[in-house]
């Protein structure tokens, strides 16, 4: 049951929406813009990176890269071996994208 459709939707895009609404609750803002690293792209990872490209941020998902089904020009996946790729990103990130 817990690979169901039904389920995909309701954990991935919940929780992503979910997230979205904490944000601006805790008056932490809006991730318009903002680079994003989320680690696992199973169903939360990728809901999560979902709803956080559709309020315009920039995702990447470290994972098994063959494993992620996710496609959007927003949203990079790092294949969860490649520690340089990954540590090149999260460098990016602190120096916003320099």
């Amino acid at each position: 049951a817990d690979a169901g459709r039904v389920k995909v939707l309701e954990t991935g895009l919940g929780t992503g929406n979910g997230l979205l609404r904490a944000l601006l609750k805790l008056d932490i803002g809006t991730p318009k813009d903002k680079k994003i690293m989320i680690f696992g792209g199973g169903k939360v990872g990728s809901g999560v990176a979902l709803s956080l490209n559709e309020a315009g941020a920039f995702c990447t998902i470290v994972d098994q890269s063959s494993k992620i089904r996710i496609r959007s020009k927003n949203v990079k996946i790092i294949d969860l071996h490649d520690r340089e790729k990954i540590v090149e990103e999260i460098l990016k990130g602190l120096n916003n994208g320099k």
